[in-house]
Protein backbone atom coordinates (compact mmCIF):
# COMPACT_ATOMS: atom_id res chain seq x y z
CA UNK A 1 0.00 0.00 0.00
CA UNK A 2 1.46 3.31 -1.09
CA UNK A 3 1.09 6.66 0.65
CA UNK A 4 0.93 9.16 -2.21
CA UNK A 5 -0.07 12.16 -0.08
CA UNK A 6 2.33 12.78 2.77
CA UNK A 7 5.72 12.48 1.05
CA UNK A 8 5.12 13.84 -2.47
CA UNK A 9 6.45 16.92 -4.16
CA UNK A 10 3.86 19.63 -4.75
CA UNK A 11 1.70 19.05 -7.81
CA UNK A 12 3.21 20.57 -10.97
CA UNK A 13 1.53 23.21 -13.09
CA UNK A 14 2.83 22.19 -16.51
CA UNK A 15 4.15 19.26 -18.53
CA UNK A 16 7.65 20.68 -18.20
CA UNK A 17 7.37 20.56 -14.41
CA UNK A 18 5.78 17.09 -14.61
CA UNK A 19 8.94 15.88 -16.39
CA UNK A 20 11.27 17.21 -13.70
CA UNK A 21 13.44 14.24 -12.57
CA UNK A 22 13.51 15.56 -9.02
CA UNK A 23 9.73 15.44 -8.66
CA UNK A 24 8.50 12.50 -6.57
CA UNK A 25 5.09 11.07 -5.72
CA UNK A 26 6.37 8.87 -2.90
CA UNK A 27 9.53 10.42 -1.51
CA UNK A 28 12.91 8.74 -1.79
CA UNK A 29 12.57 6.41 1.21
CA UNK A 30 9.18 5.05 0.18
CA UNK A 31 10.32 4.48 -3.40
CA UNK A 32 13.28 2.48 -2.11
CA UNK A 33 10.92 0.47 0.14
CA UNK A 34 8.63 -0.19 -2.83
CA UNK A 35 11.42 -1.24 -5.19
CA UNK A 36 13.00 -3.53 -2.61
CA UNK A 37 9.68 -5.03 -1.57
CA UNK A 38 8.40 -5.79 -5.05
CA UNK A 39 11.77 -7.02 -6.32
CA UNK A 40 12.37 -9.32 -3.37
CA UNK A 41 8.86 -10.42 -2.45
CA UNK A 42 9.15 -13.87 -4.02
CA UNK A 43 5.36 -13.73 -4.55
CA UNK A 44 3.70 -14.94 -7.72
CA UNK A 45 1.53 -11.79 -7.75
CA UNK A 46 2.55 -8.30 -6.66
CA UNK A 47 -0.60 -6.26 -5.96
CA UNK A 48 0.05 -2.58 -5.32
CA UNK A 49 -2.73 -0.54 -3.70
CA UNK A 50 -2.45 3.12 -4.62
CA UNK A 51 -4.54 6.29 -4.36
CA UNK A 52 -4.12 8.00 -7.77
CA UNK A 53 -3.99 6.72 -11.34
CA UNK A 54 -0.72 5.46 -12.83
CA UNK A 55 -2.01 5.17 -16.41
CA UNK A 56 -1.76 8.31 -18.50
CA UNK A 57 -5.13 10.05 -18.51
CA UNK A 58 -5.59 12.77 -21.12
CA UNK A 59 -8.70 14.87 -20.49
CA UNK A 60 -9.37 16.11 -24.04
CA UNK A 61 -9.80 14.40 -27.41
CA UNK A 62 -7.57 15.11 -30.39
CA UNK A 63 -3.96 16.31 -30.55
CA UNK A 64 -4.29 18.75 -27.64
CA UNK A 65 -3.50 17.37 -24.19
CA UNK A 66 -4.74 18.20 -20.71
CA UNK A 67 -3.81 16.28 -17.59
CA UNK A 68 -4.69 16.16 -13.92
CA UNK A 69 -1.23 16.55 -12.43
CA UNK A 70 -2.43 15.30 -9.05
CA UNK A 71 -2.19 11.83 -10.61
CA UNK A 72 1.01 10.05 -11.69
CA UNK A 73 0.82 12.10 -14.90
CA UNK A 74 2.40 14.83 -12.76
CA UNK A 75 5.36 12.63 -11.75
CA UNK A 76 6.44 11.18 -15.07
CA UNK A 77 10.11 10.47 -14.54
CA UNK A 78 9.49 8.51 -11.37
CA UNK A 79 6.56 6.69 -13.01
CA UNK A 80 8.77 5.72 -15.96
CA UNK A 81 11.46 4.50 -13.56
CA UNK A 82 9.02 2.27 -11.69
CA UNK A 83 7.36 0.95 -14.86
CA UNK A 84 10.80 0.11 -16.24
CA UNK A 85 11.24 -1.94 -13.05
CA UNK A 86 7.94 -3.71 -13.75
CA UNK A 87 9.22 -4.67 -17.20
CA UNK A 88 12.68 -5.73 -16.03
CA UNK A 89 11.67 -9.25 -15.01
CA UNK A 90 12.42 -8.50 -11.35
CA UNK A 91 8.74 -8.07 -10.39
CA UNK A 92 6.36 -10.98 -10.85
CA UNK A 93 2.91 -10.12 -12.24
CA UNK A 94 2.52 -6.50 -11.06
CA UNK A 95 -1.06 -5.23 -10.82
CA UNK A 96 -1.85 -1.74 -9.53
CA UNK A 97 -5.19 -1.30 -7.75
CA UNK A 98 -6.20 2.35 -7.58
CA UNK A 99 -8.90 4.53 -6.05
CA UNK A 100 -9.71 8.25 -5.92
CA UNK A 101 -11.83 8.37 -9.08
CA UNK A 102 -15.61 8.36 -9.40
CA UNK A 103 -15.23 6.01 -12.34
CA UNK A 104 -13.64 2.74 -13.45
CA UNK A 105 -10.57 2.57 -15.66
CA UNK A 106 -8.96 -0.76 -16.63
CA UNK A 107 -5.62 -0.13 -18.33
CA UNK A 108 -2.41 -1.60 -19.61
CA UNK A 109 0.67 0.01 -18.08
CA UNK A 110 3.51 0.96 -20.43
CA UNK A 111 6.70 2.87 -19.62
CA UNK A 112 5.94 5.22 -22.52
CA UNK A 113 2.21 5.87 -22.93
CA UNK A 114 2.85 8.04 -25.99
CA UNK A 115 4.12 4.97 -27.87
CA UNK A 116 1.22 2.50 -28.04
CA UNK A 117 3.35 0.00 -29.96
CA UNK A 118 5.50 -0.61 -26.88
CA UNK A 119 4.72 -3.64 -24.78
CA UNK A 120 2.71 -3.60 -21.59
CA UNK A 121 4.63 -4.21 -18.36
CA UNK A 122 1.68 -4.46 -15.97
CA UNK A 123 -2.00 -3.71 -15.46
CA UNK A 124 -3.96 -1.15 -13.49
CA UNK A 125 -7.56 -1.36 -12.32
CA UNK A 126 -9.00 1.89 -11.00
CA UNK A 127 -12.22 1.31 -9.10
CA UNK A 128 -15.27 3.54 -9.07
CA UNK A 129 -16.80 5.13 -5.99
CA UNK A 130 -19.29 3.12 -3.96
CA UNK A 131 -21.66 6.06 -3.53
CA UNK A 132 -19.75 9.35 -3.82
CA UNK A 133 -21.15 11.57 -6.55
CA UNK A 134 -24.59 10.00 -6.41
CA UNK A 135 -26.06 8.17 -9.38
CA UNK A 136 -23.77 8.59 -12.36
CA UNK A 137 -24.65 10.35 -15.60
CA UNK A 138 -23.38 7.51 -17.76
CA UNK A 139 -24.26 9.09 -21.10
CA UNK A 140 -22.41 12.32 -20.30
CA UNK A 141 -19.37 10.43 -19.06
CA UNK A 142 -19.07 8.32 -22.22
CA UNK A 143 -19.75 11.31 -24.46
CA UNK A 144 -16.72 12.98 -22.88
CA UNK A 145 -14.32 10.06 -22.54
CA UNK A 146 -15.10 7.69 -25.43
CA UNK A 147 -13.45 10.05 -27.97
CA UNK A 148 -10.41 10.30 -25.70
CA UNK A 149 -10.33 6.50 -25.37
CA UNK A 150 -9.84 6.24 -29.14
CA UNK A 151 -6.57 8.13 -28.70
CA UNK A 152 -5.64 6.17 -25.55
CA UNK A 153 -5.21 2.52 -26.58
CA UNK A 154 -3.89 1.62 -23.12
CA UNK A 155 -7.42 2.26 -21.80
CA UNK A 156 -9.14 -1.11 -22.15
CA UNK A 157 -12.37 -0.19 -20.33
CA UNK A 158 -14.02 2.92 -18.87
CA UNK A 159 -17.32 3.49 -17.07
CA UNK A 160 -18.64 5.64 -14.21
CA UNK A 161 -21.42 3.65 -12.58
CA UNK A 162 -21.21 3.25 -8.80
CA UNK A 163 -20.03 0.06 -7.18
CA UNK A 164 -16.81 -1.79 -6.41
CA UNK A 165 -14.25 -4.15 -7.93
CA UNK A 166 -13.87 -7.70 -6.60
CA UNK A 167 -10.58 -9.45 -7.40
CA UNK A 168 -10.27 -13.24 -7.41
CA UNK A 169 -6.68 -14.45 -7.67
CA UNK A 170 -5.38 -17.94 -8.45
CA UNK A 171 -1.92 -19.12 -9.41
CA UNK A 172 -2.81 -18.74 -13.08
CA UNK A 173 -4.83 -15.53 -13.27
CA UNK A 174 -6.39 -12.52 -11.59
CA UNK A 175 -10.07 -12.00 -12.44
CA UNK A 176 -11.50 -8.61 -11.47
CA UNK A 177 -15.27 -8.17 -11.51
CA UNK A 178 -16.84 -4.71 -11.64
CA UNK A 179 -20.03 -4.85 -9.57
CA UNK A 180 -22.41 -1.90 -10.06
CA UNK A 181 -25.73 -0.81 -8.55
CA UNK A 182 -28.84 0.65 -10.18
CA UNK A 183 -28.89 3.54 -7.72
CA UNK A 184 -27.15 4.63 -4.54
CA UNK A 185 -30.35 6.08 -3.06
CA UNK A 186 -32.43 2.92 -2.45
CA UNK A 187 -31.54 0.04 -0.09
CA UNK A 188 -33.27 -2.33 -2.51
CA UNK A 189 -31.04 -1.40 -5.44
CA UNK A 190 -30.06 -4.27 -7.71
CA UNK A 191 -26.44 -5.16 -8.35
CA UNK A 192 -24.93 -6.64 -11.50
CA UNK A 193 -21.53 -7.55 -12.90
CA UNK A 194 -20.94 -4.85 -15.50
CA UNK A 195 -17.50 -6.05 -16.65
CA UNK A 196 -14.69 -8.48 -15.91
CA UNK A 197 -10.96 -8.04 -16.51
CA UNK A 198 -8.46 -10.88 -16.68
CA UNK A 199 -4.73 -10.71 -16.06
CA UNK A 200 -2.95 -13.95 -16.96
CA UNK A 201 0.12 -14.89 -14.94
CA UNK A 202 3.25 -14.17 -16.95
CA UNK A 203 1.39 -12.02 -19.49
CA UNK A 204 1.60 -8.29 -18.65
CA UNK A 205 -1.52 -6.24 -19.28
CA UNK A 206 -5.18 -7.18 -19.06
CA UNK A 207 -8.05 -8.38 -21.23
CA UNK A 208 -11.71 -7.41 -20.95
CA UNK A 209 -13.55 -10.74 -20.85
CA UNK A 210 -17.03 -9.38 -20.12
CA UNK A 211 -18.62 -6.01 -20.89
CA UNK A 212 -22.34 -5.25 -20.61
CA UNK A 213 -21.93 -2.30 -22.97
CA UNK A 214 -22.10 0.37 -20.30
CA UNK A 215 -25.87 0.39 -20.23
CA UNK A 216 -27.31 0.98 -16.75
CA UNK A 217 -30.63 -0.50 -15.80
CA UNK A 218 -33.47 1.93 -15.01
CA UNK A 219 -32.58 4.13 -12.07
CA UNK A 220 -34.80 3.87 -9.02
CA UNK A 221 -34.48 7.58 -8.20
CA UNK A 222 -33.27 10.27 -10.60
CA UNK A 223 -33.63 13.19 -8.16
CA UNK A 224 -30.23 14.20 -6.83
CA UNK A 225 -30.06 15.53 -3.25
CA UNK A 226 -26.68 17.18 -3.97
CA UNK A 227 -24.43 18.22 -6.82
CA UNK A 228 -23.21 15.33 -8.95
CA UNK A 229 -19.46 14.91 -9.46
CA UNK A 230 -18.75 12.67 -12.44
CA UNK A 231 -15.06 13.58 -12.65
CA UNK A 232 -15.58 15.58 -15.83
CA UNK A 233 -12.72 17.71 -17.17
Amino acid sequence: MLDTRQHRSDQPNSLAEANDPARTMTGVDQERWLVDGMSQSGARWNLLANQVMWASNDRVAGPAQSFDFDNWDGYRVQRRRLLDLFGSGRVSNPVVLTGDRHATWACDLRPDFDRPETRAVGAEITGTSISSGGDADVAAFHATYNPIKVDSPHWKYIDNRRGYVLCDVTADRLLASLRVVDTVWAPTAGITTAAQFRVAAGVPGLDVVHDDGGQPRAMVNRRYPYTIDNDQP
